[in-house]
């Protein structure tokens, strides 16, 4: 099971401590999990859903394996029955965790319809990785039947929280139509959010539109840009920033470059500050 999951719990949520659930929730953080289990189980057995929830993500992660003395081993059929119990108690991260195991057939049988069914309980709690989850559900109708406008309501609810995959799916299905009329613009809109966040796909998608002049000016500075920033994360984005770089410019390449090196994670992209003069490289 991922743990991207119990991050977003860590990340997130205000935890209300009883007994044993602090010390628990300590030793966890120390990375002695046989002792946050010891300390977890009274809380969780007398019905406390955070202990629970912990619990199933220590089974389902297998934790500790580099230090021997604290290593839980992997163990999904306990991690399923205690994210359950956390579930019905209405966790939205247990009802998640439960969502993606029965996506997968992870210990249970592999049943979309019951995926959906906590992906659901979760996401209306407000869980952007649950909105996320059913906006995909919805997409390609899975244990659903599919439901573009369905699968752009989860995704926005999720983009509005910052998720990046959202924002990246909104921008594909503007881009292609899906459910919305075709608009390059509002596609290029929602790659730009994600691409903010350093999302690869979206900054490649961001230098197609802006090669191909698609809901933006064509700008072959930005597209090399775009590119050259989508090519730290993608061997395979090189060849398109390399065909563009031969269109450039000395100076526009070297502005292109100056720019891609200077921009970091979570600040606006690039823009141009300067204007050339018309170049045949560019034809």
């Amino acid at each position: 099971m991922k743990r991207y999951v119990l991050l977003l719990l860590l990340a997130t949520t205000s935890i209300e401590c009883v007994a044993g659930w602090k010390e628990g929730f300590t030793f966890y953080k120390a990375g002695k999990y046989k002792t946050a289990l010891k300390e977890l189980l009274p809380s969780a057995n007398g019905g406390n859903a955070d202990a629970q929830y912990l619990i199933g993500d220590i089974y389902s992660s297998g934790l500790g394996v580099d230090r021997k003395e604290d290593y839980v081993a992997i163990n999904n059929s306990q991690a399923v029955g205690w994210y359950r119990k956390a579930a019905v108690q209405g966790h939205p991260y247990a009802q998640f965790a439960l969502g993606l195991m029965y996506k997968i057939g992870e210990v249970v049988p592999q049943d979309y319809s019951q995926a959906a069914d906590w992906y659901r309980k979760a996401a209306e709690q407000g869980l952007y990785s649950a909105q996320n989850s059913l906006g995909e559900i919805y997409r390609y109708g899975e244990g659903v039947p599919q439901n573009y406008s369905q699968a752009i309501n989860w995704y926005r609810k999720a983009a509005e929280q910052g998720d990046t995959e959202s924002l990246f799916a909104l921008g594909l299905m503007y881009y292609n139509g899906e459910g919305v009329p075709q608009n390059y613009s509002q596609a290029a809109d929602w790659y730009r959010k994600a691409a903010e966040q350093g999302d690869t796909k979206s900054l490649f998608n961001l230098g197609e539109m802006y090669k191909k002049g698609e809901g933006v000016a064509k700008n072959l500075v930005l597209a090399h840009i775009f590119y050259n920033l989508a090519a730290v994360n993608g061997d395979e984005y090189r060849k398109s920033r390399d065909e563009i770089t031969v269109k450039l410019t000395s100076a526009q390449l070297s502005e292109a470059q100056e720019l891609a090196s200077k921009w970091v994670i979570n600040q606006p992209l690039p823009t141009i500050t300067q204007t050339y003069p018309s170049s045949s490289k560019e034809n």
